[in-house]
């Protein structure tokens, strides 16, 4: 069964889904990056077009459950949102923080599906790996940047443009429909926004330490910019707001370094696709240390007093050492065990009062604070087959099964 005959089929006559209401619709094309750019009245058409292709699959194939790699977009979401409508027990799963391991979610928010209880060896393994100052979770893109690789990188995305043009005339795929995201996701698509040493402190640490001399009753508030656009921003903070990250991002930063300082990291493997007006914007901000993406981000959490960010690996290199954590997602597998305060991104003005008071409370986890936290996170995760060379992690089968049957379980089957 062809899923572009059918979607075709379904919006060339313009059907559309008894299974979506008007809400449904909104959150699904608010969500994406591709509906959110193209013309309202069309992007609906294409949810409802969608969710007509997928439910004749699910129609046909009739099963006891779905299971679905998260890939920041609508088509993925609008499965999650059938399989809620239809209740049927539904798992989605994406690439993991701890090594040999792949996050699952519950739905497409990003909230943990718990279901597994690690053994204490695990749990030892785990937190002693990624205990070390110089771990960092690379998901298998490499930790190096060059001006040859960034005009290698603005290449190929133009060639990829082109093909995708060509292979949606000749495939009569006008929408791309198996690859019309690729323009919407990180991308290198300028040559200007190569990451060059001017958009960063020259020496980070001497800066901070400069900054603390002329303010040393400010906090050390510690920022690390999120890989973006993905899941973790469009679907998992559930106020829409951050999702012109930009700008967001800019007001919290100028918000928070009246009185207190504010050190941001770019993200590794945002080098090159970041618009660098955002990182020229906050180098340039009094009370704000921008730190190069090559530096350690547990380098920068020894350094700070709390660690602010959305979802992301922070919220559990800055728990393990002790840091209280402050964020603006609460649906992240981690803000359970971690004790992390919520700070609500429509009261941005109450941040410096609350970060404050979640600093002065904060207690540092002992050893075994901290390995009730890591068997929580883990609490989330299934073990990966390790050694593969695709894109997508390939569950393991000891945990896979057991797994779908109890996904199966939950639809009372």
């Amino acid at each position: 069964m062809d899923t572009r005959s059918q979607f075709y089929k379904a919006l060339d006559a313009g059907l559309r889904s008894g299974e979506l209401d008007a809400d449904d619709v909104a959150e699904i094309v608010d969500r994406c990056r591709l509906l959110r750019n193209v013309d309202r009245a069309q992007a609906e058409k294409l949810v409802h077009a969608m969710a007509i292709a997928l439910a004749h699959h699910i129609d046909a194939f009739r099963p006891d459950a779905l299971i679905s790699q998260m890939v920041d977009e609508y088509v993925s979401h609008t499965f999650a949102v059938l399989a809620k409508k239809r209740s049927l027990g539904y798992l989605g799963y994406c690439a993991g923080y701890f090594p040999g391991t792949s996050l699952l979610l519950a739905d497409p928010h990003g909230r943990p599906y718990n279901w597994r209880a690690a053994d204490d060896l695990e749990v030892s393994e785990r937190l002693e790996r990624v205990s070390g100052v110089t771990f960092r979770q690379t998901y298998n893109l490499g930790a190096g940047y060059s001006w040859g690789r960034h005009l290698k990188s603005v290449l190929r995305y133009r060639v990829k443009l082109l093909w995708f043009a060509i292979r949606g005339r000749v495939e009569k795929d006008p929408w791309n429909l198996h690859y019309r995201v690729t323009p919407y996701i990180a991308e290198r698509r300028h040559l200007r926004d190569f990451p060059g040493a001017g958009l960063f402190s020259a020496n980070w640490q001497a800066d901070l330490d400069a900054l603390r001399q002329r303010r040393p009753d400010a906090k050390i508030i510690y920022m690390p910019l999120s890989y973006f656009p993905e899941s973790t921003i469009d679907y998992w903070v559930l106020d829409r707001r951050m999702i012109d990250y930009a700008a967001m991002i800019q007001t919290i930063a100028a918000t928070l370094s009246r009185d207190d300082i504010v050190v941001v990291k770019e993200h590794l493997h945002m080098m090159g696709a970041r618009d660098t007006n955002l990182l020229k914007a906050l180098n340039g901000m009094e009370g704000v240390v921008s730190v190069p993406p090559l530096e350690l981000s547990n380098a920068v959490v020894a350094r700070s007093d709390t660690v602010l960010l959305g979802s992301g690996s922070p919220g559990i290199e800055a728990t393990i050492r002790g840091k209280p954590v402050v964020t603006f997602c609460d649906t992240s597998y981690w803000y359970a065990p971690s004790g992390a305060t919520f700070l609500d991104l429509a009261k941005v003005e109450e941040w410096p009062a609350r970060i404050a008071a979640a600093i002065h409370s904060y207690s540092p986890l002992g050893i075994e604070g901290q390995r009730r936290f890591i068997a929580g996170c883990l609490e989330a995760s299934t073990r990966v087959i390790e050694g593969k060379t695709t894109i997508w992690p390939v569950l393991d089968a000891g945990d896979l099964v057991p797994l779908l049957t109890r996904l199966a379980a939950a639809d009372g089957r």
